[in-house]
């Protein structure tokens, strides 16, 4: 309670960086205490004042990573390799997809945003490495219509590319 207090006076002084600190600090006692979604609101409530927020997002999402709640921190490092990627940050972009395959090796929307990256890139040949990944994911969750569409998509790049003709038979 007095933690809450003097982070609230921070923030009213307009102490933002102390303030920072300390949420940062009582997120962490919260998520020790098991006072998960205290913990998180704290996190939540960080992102709206802090001037570097991919920073701090990147903090929450790997705090929520350490809280056990892998698909809200995949769901976060999404929304940051999207960020990214509208920003031009390719490097950072591509750090923040690998995260979220680190996390769940068959997600779809991950695997897209490496396609996309290897397209901003003009990689073509890791573009449909990706988008072959795409389809061994979406076959491993037995979606094989998407499947089947990663592989009509790299085939679109590549024509000629017999053994993704096959893979489509």
């Amino acid at each position: 309670l007095l933690a809450d207090q003097l982070f609230d006076l921070l923030l009213s002084t307009g102490e933002k960086d102390k303030a920072a600190q300390l949420g940062e600090r009582l997120a962490e006692l919260q998520l020790v205490s098991g006072e998960l979604y205290k913990a998180f609101a704290v996190y939540e409530r960080l992102l709206t004042f802090v001037d570097d927020y991919e920073a701090y997002d990147l903090r929450f999402a790997q705090f929520l990573e350490r809280a056990g709640e892998q698909t809200l921190a995949l769901e976060r490092y999404l929304a940051a390799g999207r960020r990214a990627l509208e920003r031009g940050e390719l490097d950072v972009a591509k750090a923040r997809y690998t995260e979220a395959l680190r996390i769940d090796s068959r997600s779809e929307a991950a695997h897209e945003g490496m396609v996309e990256l290897a397209a901003h890139e003009g990689q073509t040949a890791e573009q449909i490495e990706w988008l072959v990944r795409l389809a061994r994911a979406c076959v491993e969750k037995e979606q094989f219509g998407e499947a089947v569409e990663a592989l009509q998509r790299a085939l679109a790049i590549e024509p000629e590319r017999i053994d993704l003709r096959r893979w489509l038979v």
